[in-house]
């Protein structure tokens, strides 16, 4: 991800309106949603048809952001406003700033590779300033969040999250596994 964001997203993204983007999938079988919004499409047309060109693009088109973002995933039954484009346009600010924190938050090395800035100094993060990002957020909301232990036979124990587990967890009942909620 953070190649493709140094690579692909940061020499744009100052002309783009609203986006995120995100990594899925097991390590080896990646895929990285990017979401966005420009007044400038058309000075980045051409850009954006190079990137299809060497990757696979599952999807290419126009984004229902209110859809997707406004949907009931991200919008509760009994949240005080209902109105979905207001709670959309709400999460995709959101995750606009997130993603250029993250921007913001990832070094070149001399041989090209992409890493997240090493912050250790304060002694509040032990690898990245975005730790504490991640803190405050859990901090302001009190979200918690939820893991799962899976214990496969004769290899490793994992703890990942909860939402990739429940899929692994479904193809595999005998797996054994548990449950965890971390609360800050």
């Amino acid at each position: 991800m953070e190649a493709f964001a140094g690579e692909h997203i940061l020499p744009v993204y100052k002309r783009l309106n609203l986006f995120w983007f995100s990594r899925y999938g097991p390590v080896g079988n990646r895929q990285i949603k990017f979401r966005f919004s420009t007044a400038k499409f058309d000075q980045l047309e051409v850009y954006f048809n190079n990137l299809r060109t060497r990757f696979v693009v599952a999807a290419y088109g126009d984004y229902d952001y209110v859809g997707d973002l406004g949907s009931d995933r991200f919008l509760a039954g009994d949240a005080r406003c209902q109105d979905r484009t207001k709670r959309a346009n709400l999460v995709y600010s959101y995750l606009t700033a997130g993603a250029k924190l993250l921007l913001a938050s990832i070094v070149r090395e001399p041989d090209g590779h992409w890493h997240h800035e090493i912050e250790t100094r304060s002694h509040l993060n032990r690898h990245t300033s975005l730790e504490s990002v991640h803190h405050l957020f859990c901090n302001m909301t009190w979200v918690p969040t939820y893991v799962e232990l899976l214990s496969p036979p004769g290899r490793p124990q994992d703890v990942i999250s909860d939402v990739y587990a429940r899929n692994i967890i479904r193809d595999n009942p005998e797996l054994p596994h548990r449950p965890f909620k971390i609360v800050f």
